[in-house]
């Protein structure tokens, strides 16, 4: 009987879990925000589901009551406390320990995204006529993909994103992960960023605010043509929500 009422514990768990992060905008940080009232749908009806079909199967005999009929034993009473401990530790780590970005080593050991749907969706004759104080990182790697360098040299640049090194001495990319489902999905998309000895800076993956303008790169080594010639720069905490959609 303990196991059922156990498995209804963890059930409500979760859907007092996904409505609280649906509410606080938190689940932004596991999937894209177009999926969130749908998803805290299905968690409230597949958990009134699951609970009633718990409840109506409890009117059987429990297997472990059977056996113990007359004096729970020791193992019996172990299994019960592991149930408990089972609950009380899904209820801390859902409840209690705030969400957890993309680590570190993940975003860096993802493949840049230069092409493809991620970038194709955004609308490039809107950006073009749009105000670039505004743009995200998602917007100016838009640009660069569909419109070239010259659908960016010369505009001012206000970004911040967090750092990734692709093998280049003078010049990194600053890149949000951008998200199209859910996070296991996630990909980095961003623009780069010419910066002689940058190692000596800043490390791998740290978050940046950058200010700048787009530039020919005179660097023939590199790989890149278009950078960011930085007007300041600086470390920055992580955002609240690191991804962009």
């Amino acid at each position: 009987m303990v196991s059922r009422w156990v498995g209804v514990g963890l059930t409500q768990i979760g859907v007092v879990a996904t409505i609280w992060l649906t509410l606080t905008g938190r689940l932004m940080l596991y999937i894209h925000p177009r999926y969130m009232v749908f998803t805290m749908a299905m968690a409230v009806l597949g958990g009134i589901i699951v609970t009633a079909a718990i409840v109506v199967t409890s009117r059987a005999p429990d297997e472990d009551e059977h056996d113990h009929d007359v004096r729970p034993g020791l193992r019996t009473r172990l299994l019960s406390w592991a149930r408990v401990a089972i609950l009380v530790i899904s209820a801390l780590a859902l409840l209690v320990v705030p969400p957890a970005t993309l680590s570190s080593s993940t975003r860096q050991n993802r493949e840049l995204v230069t092409s493809g749907q991620a970038l194709d969706s955004a609308d490039t004759q809107q950006l073009a006529g749009g105000n670039p104080a505004s743009f995200t990182v998602k917007d100016w790697a838009a640009l660069l993909s569909q419109g070239g360098p010259e659908a960016v040299l010369g505009k001012d640049v206000d970004v911040s994103g967090y750092v990734l090194d692709q093998g280049e001495d003078d010049v990194f990319f600053v890149v949000r992960m951008i998200v199209s489902c859910c996070t296991v999905d996630a990909q980095p998309i961003g623009v780069p960023v010419y910066r002689p000895g940058w190692r000596e800076e800043f490390e791998p993956s740290a978050w940046v605010a950058i200010t700048g303008t787009f530039v020919e790169n005179t660097d023939r080594a590199s790989d890149q043509q278009t950078v960011i010639k930085v007007g300041s720069l600086s470390e920055i905490d992580e955002p609240d929500q690191p991804y962009v959609f």
